[in-house]
């Protein structure tokens, strides 16, 4: 059986899953794989989507039940089902999806079956398909109840609540304040679905300010636990409430942020939705040029959607916009198409919308017949159906067509008598909206065309009661505002919270980097002691003491003394102050103002600080007047050897740490100094240590079947070459040995039907390949290039400094080489073997050499390899890039699919056999 994996993982776990993967190889990677591909089906689907091409590889050769084969290509379905609903391709990822789900029911994984209807159901969303949507989800639901998954049920029990919210705002609101099970420790996951729907609840309720703070935390939630297409939609719903608010300076802020992550995940549909919401937000800033970019540039997003009807109201909203622009013919085209896909969705609403644009562009264009028809269509179907709020502005928007263009009415009466039957229609349909704030400017139409229509009484009173009606907006304005400067001010806390945090963990870094210091301190004194130790003449022991001091501590002066035969006096052996030697001295050793003597005579350390203990005079005659100065006594044991000092012109140099490092130094110098011999057979044991650690080391870089190097040698070395390229093709370097334009290109070599020498000849014989593969690769390949052992029967080659337009002839020459004479099995087996190539070049662009990193390049070969493999094997496929096509669109399509990319003119394909 296969294990069973979350519906949604956290993203700190997806981090650790991603790193045990290097661990692995073969077989062993297999369900890594698979998990790593689930979950990052929506955080990275390009990377999901070549993480199960390799495991569809492995499981190609995989040694396995076919129960457990069938259920992981299952699972690799559904990957491939979601990236298929992302992208938009809905009927392709119900195919896999259903496909899937045959698979599940038919060997009972109730868990698999109700994952594909989970995905399902987002897929019914899109087609806006309701009841099969519902549907889905109880199926989904019925099948993570019958597998006992208490996580799976409670996350799509959170689900179904956020659907119900729009058929019963208040009675699912009393359901979301129930507590959800909190062993299932669900956490994030339900957390974007529960905090969602209260945030529709809030936004349905008339409290913008509520759904802000749902909406910000369901889009946290989504994005921590890998559901990125909520945290897109969450994000574009934070841009609508804000605007509401008329907080549009946070609007922009959001819909940048959903802008930012739709951009990163390429999908239409999100892409479309975020920039629409930005346009939006643009225009009620007056920056029209701006959001008509962005509203052309989400209709573009959208095109393969044009039976969505996020479409028609993109159409919808670009109509009005080039109506305010002035832009008629435009807006006339916009409201004709939107109306074209609104009737075919039935979304009459829409269609309203779009008759109240095309009547008001008609008009203005003089073309007044054909405005007319479309306003005595809109108001017959007012009349039928529609909500209030259409209505309302459709009465609103002809009534001001009747007054501005004299629209001949249809029964014989004035204009301005048609336009206030219109507004006192809307006034009344607005009264009976409970809540419904009556807006000023509606009450300033009626008033006006009252006047207009000689009632001049009823619209002075009118009049007086759209200036309260604009002092009740005002009010509710007022409070808008503030609403939304309290929820800035949350976020602001929230920030705050989070700089915190991070402040705190900039401390604890800090830390770890002082403990950090001081163990490379402690690792420089091991090197220094290992130096004293192994050095035979006292001579060297001094040099190294100073070169050792001056670099570890504040040192202006430096002096060594040791301890005569007669045990009687001190003399000064080795003395430096300020770079310059000091005149050899001899103390005795019961020298009453002597501190190098009272060392010697209490053995303990000396510490003179220049604050609290003030010297007249310099210690010695003729020398600096150092304030801070250190002395110790160099000790074996109980024995004496001698006194060591340093000195400073600073006060306070020399606190606890500095005393340390100075102890150790005093204690490897004793050693030095009293056993040389000793030490030196520690220096030739130390030596023997350093060449095992080198052998250590290079068997770590080396394949031990081969000889060849391995991964860990490429990934030690490659980086060093890589930035020469770059430096290179930069011209930034003066090495003119090397041509400017010199590439690194990439050989992932794959032995064919390899397996088969294993299964017929045993894995000696294997091996014996793969060893008499690396003469022939060195047939082909320079000494300077890496001849790597990538995996079992891969090799990954790459010739440094190389000419790009050669590639496909050494790939030839590869070929040849293994091809050319039959491999020996045995002293009389000989065995015929054929290889596959492919290869791509570093840099990928040439113009822009930075544009795919060399690890990009690397699986561009590899999918170059699987390519030929898929292509009858024996040959060898590249990649080469057409240099005026490099936008980051592009290059994340090609390093998705290069075969897609060369399909759509992106790139080149070279194919070759051997």
């Amino acid at each position: 059986m296969t294990p069973v994996l979350e519906l949604f993982a956290l993203n700190e776990s997806v981090t650790a899953l991603e790193a045990t993967l290097i661990s692995f190889n073969g077989e062993a990677r297999l369900d890594v794989l698979i998990a790593l591909a689930w979950h990052l089906r929506q955080r990275d689907c390009q990377r999901a989507l070549l993480l199960a091409s390799e495991a569809d590889l492995v499981l190609s050769h995989a040694v396995i039940e076919p129960l457990g084969r069938e259920l992981r290509l299952a699972r690799l379905s559904l990957v491939r089902a979601e990236v298929c609903w992302l992208f938009g391709e809905l009927d392709t990822a119900l195919a896999h999806a259903d496909s899937a789900i045959s698979v599940f029911e038919r060997h009972g994984d109730t868990i698999g079956s109700g994952d594909a209807r989970w995905l399902l159901v987002s897929v019914e969303v899109d087609r806006g398909n309701t009841a099969q949507r519902d549907l889905r989800l109880e199926q989904a639901i019925r099948d993570y109840r019958q597998g006992g998954d208490a996580v799976r049920l409670q996350i799509s029990m959170a689900r179904l609540l956020h659907h119900e919210v729009f058929r019963d705002a208040a009675g699912t609101s009393l359901r979301l304040d129930r507590p959800f099970d909190p062993a299932c420790n669900c956490g994030a996951v339900v957390e974007a679905w529960l905090s969602n729907a209260r945030a529709t609840v809030a936004s349905l309720t008339g409290d913008p300010g509520a759904a802000i703070n749902f909406y910000i935390k369901a889009h946290r939630a989504a994005h921590e636990s890998g559901q990125l297409r909520s945290a897109i939609v969450t994000a574009t719903n934070c841009v609508a409430s804000f605007s509401t608010l008329g907080d549009l300076d946070a609007a922009l802020e959001w819909g940048e942020r959903a802008l930012a992550l739709a951009r990163r995940t390429a999908w239409p549909g999100m892409l479309g939705s975020a920039l629409m919401q930005l346009g939006n937000v643009l225009i009620l800033l007056g920056r029209y040029v701006e959001g008509k970019a962005a509203l052309t540039e989400a209709l573009a997003a959208r095109v393969a959607q044009q039976g969505s009807s996020g479409y028609a109201i993109n159409l919808i909203y670009l109509g009005e916009l080039s109506l305010k622009m002035g832009e008629l013919v435009a807006a006339l085209d916009y409201f004709d198409r939107a109306e074209a896909s609104a009737t075919s969705l039935g979304m009459r609403n829409y269609v309203l919308s779009c008759w109240s644009g095309q009547a008001t562009a008609l008009c203005r264009l003089g073309r007044i017949g054909d405005a007319q028809a479309k306003v005595n269509a809109a108001l017959k179907m007012t009349q039928q159906e529609g909500d209030k709020d259409t209505q309302i502005q459709v009465l609103r928007g002809y009534a001001r067509l009747y007054l501005q263009y004299e629209l001949p009415p249809p029964d014989g009466r004035t204009a301005g008598a048609l336009a206030l039957q219109h507004l006192e229609q809307a006034l009344s349909l607005a009264q009976a909206i409970e809540g419904f704030i009556l807006p000023g400017e509606l009450l300033d139409e009626l008033s006006q065309a009252q006047a207009a229509c000689g009632h001049f009484e009823l619209a002075f009173r009118t009049g007086q009661a759209a200036n309260a009606a604009r002092n009740t907006g005002r009010l509710e304005a007022a409070r808008k505002r503030a609403i939304a400067m309290q929820i800035r001010q949350e976020t602001e806390r929230a920030h705050a919270e989070a700089a915190h945090q991070r402040q705190l963990a900039q401390t604890e870094a800090s830390r770890a980097a002082a403990l950090q210091e001081a163990s490379m301190t402690l690792e420089t004194l091991g090197l220094i002691g290992r130096e004293l130790t192994g050095s035979l003449e006292m001579e060297a022991v001094f040099a190294t003491l100073h070169r050792h001091v001056d670099l570890l501590l504040d040192a202006t002066a430096f002096g060594v003394y040791l301890l005569d035969a007669d045990g009687e006096t001190l003399s000064s052996v080795f003395g430096v102050e300020a770079g310059q030697a000091i005149a050899p001295n001899r103390i005795a050793i019961n020298a009453p103002d002597s501190l190098t003597a009272r060392c010697a005579r209490l053995r303990q350390e000396v510490v003179i600080d220049g604050v609290n203990d003030a010297l007249s005079s310099p210690p010695l005659a003729g020398t600096l007047a150092t304030l801070s100065l250190l002395f110790s006594p160099l000790m074996i044991g109980q024995r004496l050897l001698g006194v060591m000092t340093i000195q400073s012109i600073r006060a306070c140099a020399y606190g606890e740490r500095e005393r340390s490092i100075f102890r150790t130094l005093c204690a490897y110098a004793a050693i030095a100094l009293d056993n040389a011999a000793a030490y030196r057979q520690s220096e030739l044991t130390l030596a023997q240590l350093r060449q095992t650690q080198a052998q250590l080391l290079e068997s770590s870089l080396t394949d031990p079947l081969t000889g060849l190097r391995n991964r860990r040698y490429l990934l030690e070395h490659i980086e060093n070459d890589v930035a020469m390229t770059l430096r290179r093709f930069e011209g930034q370097t003066g090495d003119e040995s090397v041509p400017r334009n010199a590439d690194l290109i990439f050989f992932m070599v794959d032995l064919d039907h390899f397996k088969s020498v294993n299964d017929q000849y045993g894995h000696a014989a294997g091996d014996r390949v793969l060893v008499q593969m690396r003469a022939r690769m060195e047939q082909v390949f320079r000494e300077s290039d890496y001849l790597i052992r990538w995996g079992g029967e891969e090799f990954l080659l790459v010739a440094r400094a190389a000419n790009r337009d050669e590639a496909a002839m050494v790939a030839q020459r590869i070929c040849t080489a293994v091809s050319i004479r039959p491999f020996e099995l045995d002293a009389d087996v000989m065995l015929e073997k054929t290889c596959s190539v492919g290869f791509a070049c570093f840099p990928f662009l040439q113009c822009k050499p930075r544009a795919l990193n060399w690890s990009q390049v690397v699986a561009l070969a590899d999918q170059c390899l699987y390519r030929t493999k898929h292509s009858g094997r024996n040959g060898w496929s590249g990649v080469a890039a057409l240099e005026e096509k490099h936008d980051e669109v592009i290059l994340e399509r090609v390093v998705a699919d290069p075969v897609a990319a060369a399909a759509a003119g992106q790139v080149i394909l070279l194919a070759g056999h051997g």
